[in-house]
C-alpha cells in the first residue's frame, strides 16, 4: 500500500478502468498490469475505487540514477511504450 522511493511494483488494473487523460490509449475492456515506479515518499495505492494491491518485485539500488529513472517512467506513462524496452539486472 505504501511503496518506498525506488520500488518497482506490478499493479493489476481491472477492465473498465479507463486511462488517465493524456496517457497512452488502452483497451479499457481488458485487464492490464502496470509496472509502477515510485520516486518519492508519501506514495500510496489508493485510486478512484479505493485501495489497490500490488507486488514489489524490484528496488532501484543506485539512488544517483533515481531522478533519471523517474523521468523515463513519467515519459513512458504519458507517451506509451513506443520503442521502449525495460531491462532488469538481477544481482547475483
Amino acid at each position: 500500500m505504501y511503496p518506498a522511493p525506488g520500488d518497482l511494483m506490478l499493479v493489476p488494473i481491472k477492465g473498465g478502468f479507463g486511462p488517465l487523460p493524456g496517457t497512452a490509449n488502452l483497451d479499457s475492456s481488458k485487464d492490464h498490469l502496470d509496472i509502477a515506479f515510485f520516486s518519492d515518499r508519501g506514495s500510496n495505492l489508493y485510486g478512484p475505487e479505493g485501495p489497490s494491491s500490488g507486488n514489489i518485485f524490484a528496488t532501484v539500488c543506485d539512488m544517483l540514477e533515481l531522478e533519471t529513472m523517474a523521468k523515463a517512467c513519467s515519459d513512458l506513462w504519458f507517451t506509451g511504450a513506443v520503442d521502449e524496452k525495460l531491462y532488469l539486472e538481477i544481482p547475483k
